[in-house]
C-alpha cells in the first residue's frame, strides 16, 4: 500500500492522494466509527487537513505552482518553522486556544472566528434543541473572556468537505440586540437579524461584538453585493482585460492589473482589496466579472 501511495505520489496532486491514504488505509472509517465528544474532535481535525490540502491544490493549480504532496509538505514545514521562532516568552504574540480552554480566562480582546452556520452552531445541533442550547451557553462563554472588545468574523465562503461553499452568518450574530454592535464608518454595516439567503453569496466578511456593558463592539461588511455579469474560464478568456473589476470566490474584489500570455496559458495579474497581487491563470481561477 505504501509502495502504491508513493508512485501516486509523483503524479496525483496533494488532495487526492491523502484522501485516497485517508479511504485506502481505513483511517477514515476508523476515525468516522466513534459518537464520544473527543471521537468527534478526530473527526474535525481530519476533515480541516484534508480542506486545508483540498485549499492549497485549488490556490497552486490557480497560480501554476506545485501541487503534489511533497509542494504541500514543504510549505507546511516552513509555516511551522515560522511559527517556532515566535515562541519566545517576550514575544508579542496572540494566544489561540478553544472556548473550552479559556473558560476562567479574560484577555483585554478577543476575537471569535468561524460565526457561520453549520460551524458555530455547528451542524450536528441542527435536530437537537439541547445540544444547540448547549452551543449557545459555549457562545456566551466565549463572549464573556472579553474585557473590553471582542470581534466576531465569519467568511463569505470557504472549502468545506474538499470543496467551496458560501457561507452564512450564524444565528447568534442575529441574536445580539443591534445596539450593541459598533459600526465602522468605512464598511456600513447590514442588518444581521435578517437571515440572508443560502443561496446568494455576500462579499466580505462580517464582523460583530460582544453584548457586554463595559465592552467595545464592531462589525462590518465590504461593499454591497455586485452581480455577475460573466465568469472567466475556458473558452470566455477574451472577456477580461486590464482595468476590469473582478471577484474571486475567496479572494474577493479586485482589479485586474495585466494580462501575460494567451489562449489556456493565459494569466491575469490581480491587485485584490484583501489579499494583495496574485498571478492567476485564467482557465483555473473562476473569476466573476463585474
Amino acid at each position: 500500500m505504501i509502495a502504491s501511495f508513493h508512485e501516486s505520489s509523483a503524479t496525483d496532486d496533494a488532495y487526492t492522494l491523502a484522501m485516497r491514504i485517508a479511504i485506502e488505509s481505513g483511517l477514515r472509517d476508523y476515525i468516522f466509527s466513534g459518537h464520544d465528544p473527543e471521537d468527534i474532535s478526530r473527526q474535525e481535525n481530519l476533515q480541516e487537513m484534508l480542506d486545508g490540502i483540498a485549499a492549497f491544490v485549488q490556490d497552486n493549480q490557480e497560480q501554476g505552482r506545485g501541487m503534489l504532496l511533497a509542494d504541500y509538505l514543504q510549505e507546511a514545514s516552513l509555516a511551522t518553522d515560522l511559527d517556532r521562532r515566535g515562541q519566545g516568552e517576550d514575544d508579542d504574540s496572540v494566544n489561540m486556544m478553544t472556548i473550552h480552554t479559556a473558560k476562567g480566562l479574560e484577555f483585554p480582546v478577543v476575537f471569535i472566528a468561524g460565526m457561520e452556520e453549520g460551524l458555530f452552531p455547528s451542524e450536528m445541533t441542527a435536530d437537537s434543541p439541547r445540544q444547540l442550547e448547549e452551543e449557545r451557553r459555549l457562545f456566551y462563554v466565549a463572549l464573556t473572556r472579553a474585557e473590553r472588545q471582542v470581534v466576531l468574523t465569519c467568511a463569505r465562503s470557504r472549502f468545506r468537505n474538499g470543496k467551496m461553499e458560501y457561507a452564512r452568518p450564524s444565528r447568534f450574530l442575529r441574536e445580539i440586540p443591534q445596539e450593541f454592535f459598533r459600526r465602522s464608518p468605512q464598511n456600513p454595516s447590514p442588518d444581521l437579524h435578517r437571515s440572508p439567503s443560502p443561496d446568494l453569496p455576500q462579499r466580505g466578511g462580517h464582523t460583530a461584538a460582544a453584548p457586554s456593558p463595559n465592552t467595545r463592539i464592531k462589525h462590518s461588511l465590504s461593499g454591497n453585493a455586485s452581480s455577475p455579469l460573466g465568469e472567466v474560464g475556458r473558452g470566455a478568456l477574451g472577456e477580461v482585460g486590464r482595468g476590469a473589476t473582478v471577484l474571486h470566490e475567496r479572494f474577493g474584489r479586485g482589479v485586474v492589473q495585466d494580462i501575460e500570455g494567451s489562449g489556456i496559458d493565459a494569466k491575469a495579474k490581480v491587485l485584490f482589496e484583501n489579499a494583495g497581487t496574485k498571478v492567476l491563470m485564467l482557465r483555473f481561477a473562476k473569476l466573476t466579472i463585474v
